[in-house]
């Protein structure tokens, strides 16, 4: 296996005058938690979006899921639910962000909720964790040899486990900090620098 990588150049824990001045450009209102990825369902959002709507009502404070990504297959009625949401004021849909704005919205989130079914990477991942970000994710497919002791583990089949990773990250004490100190060195192994280097060594087996 060769695994994809993530550049530390632009991944990385992000200076507090970036992340507000970009919160700013998308009025976003903080603590924010945060989805990156394609809009398809194999990324299980309705059910993060299940999970969301009752982990929000019931925090004392008003908590916000922002969504970012592209319009992939088969997931036309989620966008329903993306202006039902927001109507009630738990979630902000961005649609596309450029890339270089990805780490600001990382480095101010509480945390990336990702509970794919089906990943053959899970490169939000490797980019939330470069950049200071901790991690809520799938117990399924690559996603934990990825993660590894990085992350909050859910099962994407189950709502309520779901809701136990949110719950669990906005309110065990210290969690955040360990997931967010675990995953900047987990992120060190996913270089692109690294994943030329596997590259290489598996066709220098085939010469």
């Amino acid at each position: 296996t060769v695994h994809a990588g993530c550049d530390p150049l632009v991944f990385h824990p992000a200076p507090e005058f970036g992340v507000q001045r970009l919160a700013a450009k998308y009025h976003l209102e903080r603590p924010y938690y945060l989805y990156v990825g394609t809009i398809e369902p194999r990324k299980n959002l309705a059910g993060l979006l299940r999970a969301w709507e009752r982990f929000a009502a019931g925090q004392p404070r008003s908590l916000q899921l922002v969504v970012c990504g592209w319009q992939g297959w088969g997931e036309s009625g989620i966008f329903k639910e993306f202006d039902r949401l927001e109507k009630k004021g738990v979630l902000r849909y961005l649609g596309y962000v450029p890339y270089l704005e990805l780490p600001l919205l990382y480095s101010g989130a509480e945390a990336l909720v990702y509970p794919s079914y089906y990943e053959g990477f899970g490169l939000p991942v490797v980019e939330a964790m470069a950049s200071g970000c901790p991690v809520i994710c799938s117990d399924r497919a690559s996603l934990p040899e990825v993660a590894g002791d990085a992350a909050i583990y859910v099962d994407p089949e189950e709502e309520d486990s779901v809701l136990q990773g949110l719950v669990r990250m906005q309110e065990e004490a210290g969690l955040r900090e360990r997931c967010r100190e675990a995953g900047l060195r987990r992120a060190r192994k996913f270089t692109w620098q690294n994943t030329a280097r596997s590259l290489l060594g598996l066709m220098s087996e085939f010469k």
